[in-house]
């Protein structure tokens, strides 16, 4: 093998291994009963973030989210939606208040971040800009995420975070924001730090907190409810379809669509299962499948999905028009943690 060729093979092997850690780094039950009994730590850094800054921001950030946030105080964080020229959803975002005219915005999808700094004009006391590649974003889920992380930063302080909010505190001298969310249903903080400080960081986080991948975190989400933007919103959908009006003040019609949460059999592999790019309305008695996963200790699987017509009872049947899953039944959702009570626990 040539000294060439033998690189190549030396990078090829390198970006797999990366991109396997990316998906998992032990068993998957494992990961997950860490989370679920323990704590887990997640990075997030795949997430597109950009800093908003100037009198106008706010205005500009509500034009893309439709949403009101003139009673916004400084550390409170913000559930969004964002919309494409349709007026459809087609991503989540969490807008995050540091100072009187300055966020910080995370999204999935780069195109919210893209579309705010072209709404930027000389008229407009606005400016943006992206900070993905200089920030890293670290999260600590479960339900000892508290105690763990208290080893780490101010603990009087972390204590004093309710739920949606975030306080700038030092993590191993670093100057960190730390955000109180809970993506996976259970108690849990985001922590957001200067990329230079990212290995440091991690090493020392690892050595208290299982590491774990996005095949773990995509099952919690499932299990917790919550949907995933390159998922529940394929489907043309209104805020109102997805059981997210209260965080949108988007008039455009409903679909009649509720998103449910499901237990079925499929002989297809679930691991970061998606479904089809382009998919059909549902009809009466069908569902359509954005989301599954496997249950562990089962040999059901769990997901989410469309269905017509939203008064409907726990175990009504569907049949899914792709032929893909069978013996499909609704279930409460989220399925894990019905009352949503874990992420919002008392720390004091």
């Amino acid at each position: 093998m040539s000294i060439k060729k033998y690189f190549l093979e030396v990078i090829k092997i390198s970006f797999l291994n990366n991109i396997k850690a990316l998906h998992q780094y032990s068993a998957i039950p494992t990961e997950i009963y860490a989370c679920r009994k323990n704590a887990a730590l997640f990075d997030f850094s795949f997430v597109s973030s950009a800093s908003i800054y100037g009198a106008d921001s706010l205005a500009i950030l509500s034009k893309i989210t439709k949403r009101d946030f003139r009673r916004m105080n400084i550390g409170d964080i913000k559930y969004a939606l964002s919309c494409d020229e349709n007026g459809w959803i087609r991503s989540d975002i969490t807008i995050w208040k540091e100072t009187k005219n300055r966020y910080l915005l995370m999204s999935g999808l780069p195109n919210d971040i893209n579309d705010l700094i072209s709404f930027q004009n000389p008229k407009l006391d606005c400016k943006v800009k992206k900070i993905s590649k200089k920030i890293k974003i670290y999260s600590v889920q479960g339900p000892n995420s508290f105690a763990i992380l208290s080893k780490f930063v101010n603990q009087q302080k972390l204590k004093s975070l309710a739920y949606f909010s975030f306080l700038k505190l030092d993590v191993l001298d670093i100057p960190c924001l730390i955000g109180r969310l809970g993506y996976t249903g259970e108690l849990g903080f985001e922590i957001i730090l200067p990329a230079e400080h990212q290995s440091i960081l991690w090493e020392k986080l690892v050595s208290k907190i299982r590491p774990c991948g996005l095949i773990a975190i995509n099952q919690l989400r499932i299990e917790a409810g919550f949907v995933f933007f390159d998922n529940e919103f394929r489907l043309p959908v209104s805020a109102t379809d997805l059981g997210l009006e209260s965080f949108s003040n988007n008039n455009v019609e409903s679909q009649n669509l509720c998103l449910i949460s499901f237990q079925g059999k499929t002989a297809q592999k679930l691991e970061l299962w998606s479904p089809l790019r382009t998919l059909k309305m549902p009809k009466i008695g069908e569902i359509i499948i954005t989301s599954a996963c496997k249950q562990l200790n089962s040999r059901e699987c769990l997901g989410l999905g469309f269905v017509k017509n939203c008064n409907i009872s726990d175990n009504q049947s569907y049949t899914d028009p792709y032929g893909k899953f069978w013996n499909i039944r609704k279930v409460p959702r989220p399925f894990y943690d019905t009352l949503k009570r874990r992420p919002r626990i008392k720390l004091y």
